[in-house]
């Protein structure tokens, strides 16, 4: 029996229109079995008599039992199914085909519309608001709630790092941006050292900053970043010598270095003392040498062979050492440094200095040869490099293998010479480092100031710890 139109009430008959207009709009895919086709042409053709889709309903229902059983109307997800009996959620709404009457059908279809008591909004398809609990058009998660902490959130979308919200027990931060060196990253969780990611005060993946040192390679900002090697144009690398370090990191302080003079050469990186600070910086150590010991007197065979000498102890105290770089770093200068007194470590090495121009591809290869290679800084610098200097008034020749004319006659592979009378052929003082001589009273002593026979300050015989480098 198909009731009439006054038996209806708004309800039912909104209803009947939303899902018609749902199956018109293709929204909604009508199983045949179900019979609602000419519920669909109906509304197409702009009919809206109730009691002819009533009619229609009513055919369903007096469908024979192989046709009768459960339409599962989801109007919010946009289908209809024809299939089990279900009770579940408010969108999924069981509408009984079979055994039931008109009426009750179109009220059925009236709570699948919205279980609430109305159309969603305008009754539109597509209608409904985010918070009403159900899952419509647009939406990816609807749980009735303005939580933001829990797995759907008061916008309707999943939770997701990056959302702004701190989901409750999957998120420890989520400040809603993609910038990893903030107080919190991409992963929503603070910055870690081990969190493959360049983030917080890292220079690099996981290392530099607070983290461990970056290798060789790696980015970094300042020195302080690597492990290994020094910052030089924004990697970790081993540079040729203190120089090359200083000019690519002009903050480094002045220690032990690992240079690489040969780079990807046979020469294994070794360790030197690198002076940042004296005139300009930059200078790399080669040579310790012990006045008070006869290791490097002027003929000692290890001014001209390239075997080392503590190769390992690159630090500036007073143990004598000929390091890796005295046959590999090339230089346009060298500095001398003298400490006299010798004091006592561990006291730190109080040096005076003086610096000349000399050009080698290493010290070895300037000095092994014996050729005399002048320098030009006057007898008075280099006097200053010990408190009370003295030499003798002519003469003067100063610079590299300033040879001794033999017997007991001064001479030194890095200082100056002197001489009473005027010429070279008899000196009998000198100052600098790898020195020979014991005329008119002198010590044959490697490092210091020793003056016979007329210095200008008196004879002297002041040994001194004497340290080389070149830049």
């Amino acid at each position: 029996m198909t009731p009439d139109r006054e038996e209806l009430g708004d309800r039912e008959r909104a209803a009947i229109d939303r899902v018609a207009d749902l199956i018109l709009a293709e929204v909604v895919e009508v199983p045949e079995e179900l019979g609602l086709a000419p519920l669909a042409a109906a509304r197409r053709a702009g009919d809206r008599r109730h009691p002819l889709a009533l009619a229609v309903l009513e055919e369903a229902i007096a469908s024979p039992p192989e046709r009768a059983g459960i339409a599962r109307v989801e109007p919010h997800r946009g289908r209809v199914e024809v299939g089990e009996a279900l009770v579940g959620p408010a969108d999924l709404v069981a509408v009984a085909v079979g055994r039931v009457d008109a009426l009750e059908a179109a009220a059925v279809l009236a709570r699948a519309v919205d279980p609430a008591g109305g159309c969603p909004n305008d009754c539109t398809a597509g209608g409904g608001a985010c918070g009403d609990g159900v899952v419509q058009n647009g939406e990816e998660c609807d749980d009735g709630n303005a939580d933001d902490t829990d797995a759907c959130t008061s916008a309707c979308t999943n939770a997701v790092c990056g959302d702004g919200f701190v989901q409750a027990g999957v998120e420890l931060c989520d400040d809603g941006n993609a910038d990893n060196s903030d107080a919190c990253t991409t992963l929503c969780a603070p910055p870690a050292c081990d969190d493959k990611l360049k983030s917080g005060d890292e220079s690099d993946v996981d290392c530099g900053g607070s983290c461990e040192g970056c290798g060789l390679g790696g980015a970094c900002v300042d020195s302080k970043d690597c492990g290994e090697g020094t910052c030089g144009g924004g990697l970790c690398i081993l540079g040729a010598s203190c120089k090359a370090l200083l000019e690519g990191d002009p903050g480094l302080a002045s220690g032990v270095y690992t240079i690489d003079p040969d780079g990807m050469g046979p020469i294994d990186p070794f360790p030197v003392h690198c002076d940042m600070e004296t005139a300009g910086g930059g200078w790399t150590m080669v040579l310790r040498v012990d006045g008070a010991k006869n290791t490097f007197n002027y003929g000692d065979p290890l001014w001209t062979n390239t075997d080392l000498l503590n190769p390992g102890d690159a630090a500036l105290h007073r143990v004598e050492a000929k390091l890796g770089s005295w046959a590999t770093v090339k230089f346009t200068e060298v500095m001398v440094g003298m400490e006299y007194p010798i004091l006592m470590d561990p006291a730190p090495m109080s040096l005076k200095h003086v610096e000349f121009a000399a050009t080698g591809d290493s010290l070895y290869a300037l000095i092994s040869p014996g050729t005399y290679i002048a320098s030009k800084i006057g007898r008075d610098v280099w006097k200053s490099l010990i408190t009370g200097g003295s030499l003798q008034a002519n003469c003067n020749r100063e610079g590299l293998n300033v040879a001794s004319p033999g017997g007991d006659w001064h001479g030194v592979r890095i200082g100056i010479v002197a001489n009473n009378e005027n010429d070279c052929t008899s000196p009998d003082s000198r100052i600098g480092i790898g020195g020979v001589g014991t005329a008119c009273s002198t010590l044959n002593s490697p490092a210091g100031n020793f003056a016979g026979c007329g210095g200008d300050d008196g004879d002297k015989n002041l040994i001194g710890f004497g340290v080389v480098y070149v830049r």
